[in-house]
């Protein structure tokens, strides 16, 4: 048997494919650890005398050689394997933190570049596109539900910790998309067993809640917005439930401006003109503006981006 051969094997008949999303899971949550590099922006900084745009360069490399890899490497996943492209993965993500403390360690920021950037970058992309292609194979009749959680995974890396002490941040708009394609594929699958998807996240004026709603969230959590009403026992101040830790505290007391009652902060009437009062009054007005006139007839609107993403 060859190395090659060794990389191409075929399932037995008994194989039960549901093993294979939890990998598909388990490798994402590894690599999507890219967007916790914020992490070592101040550290890189300080030892490396740049500036905060330059320590943000091995980041932006890394996310430009995610995608190259991903679109001229998926011809060799496909070609040979899974197996073979994982390990590419593993040592290329691996090497790409060792070139980088090597650079770190000699005071050359261009191998921190080349480590983490270009090589590190390589490694994202062939292990982000080879659980998703092996995953479409598997659930030909299911591709929804499993690349949707492999990509959850990717996100989910991102989401374990908090953003403002690890730099940490998932994409509200996509996560929530995701999971409600994936939803609507559960839906099929099981017979019309509905799971509803909860936005909980940066959700801090009713325009925001409308979005997720849009996006297709059945229901949003919210703390911000209450915390600005007057009866909030926060008094003005707003401190989240990821902020307690014995060993590693995060999150700040944020002062939030109080802006009514509890009844105008939900139903109005509203004399703010941010989106931080009357907040189901912004729902029905938007859902009236659009032209709907329930939530499963929102979710399905049509949602285009302008600009720069908010979330």
């Amino acid at each position: 048997m060859t190395v090659r051969n060794g990389f191409s094997v075929v399932a037995p008949p008994t194989w039960n494919r549901w093993l294979v999303p939890p990998a598909a899971l388990a490798i994402h949550l590894s690599i999507g650890q890219a967007y916790a590099w914020s992490v070592f922006k101040s550290p890189l900084e300080s030892s490396l005398n740049i500036s905060g745009t330059g320590s943000a360069l091995p980041f932006q490399v890394a996310i430009f050689c995610l995608g190259l890899s991903a679109a001229f490497g998926g011809r060799l996943v496909e070609s040979r394997g899974p197996r073979w492209a994982m390990l590419v993965s593993t040592i290329s993500f691996a090497a790409g933190f060792l070139i980088s403390a090597l650079g770190m360690s000699l005071g050359q920021f261009w191998l921190v570049v080349l480590g983490y950037g270009v090589v590190g970058g390589i490694g994202l992309g062939i292990g982000y596109i080879a659980p998703v292609s092996t995953l479409m194979k598997w659930f030909p009749d299911r591709p929804g539900l499993a690349t949707g959680i492999a990509i959850m995974g990717f996100g989910g890396g991102a989401t374990t910790t908090t953003r403002r002490a690890l730099g940490i941040h998932a994409a509200m708009a996509s996560a929530i998309s995701d999971v409600a394609a994936a939803r609507s594929d559960y839906l099929d699958e099981s017979g019309g067993r509905y799971v509803h998807v909860i936005a909980d996240g940066g959700l801090g004026q009713s325009g925001d809640m409308i979005k997720a709603m849009a996006m297709g969230a059945d229901a949003v959590m919210i703390g911000a917005p209450l915390a600005r009403a007057k009866e909030a026992p926060g008094r003005g101040y707003h401190w989240g439930p990821e902020a307690h830790h014995h060993e590693f505290p995060r999150g700040t007391r944020t002062p939030m401006n109080q802006v009514g009652s509890l009844e105008e902060v939900l139903y109005g009437p509203s004399h703010h003109v941010d989106g931080t009062s009357n907040l189901m009054g912004a729902v029905r007005r938007a859902m009236a503006t659009t032209g709907y006139s329930t939530l499963k007839e929102f979710q399905r609107s049509e949602v285009v981006l302008t600009g720069r993403p908010q979330y």
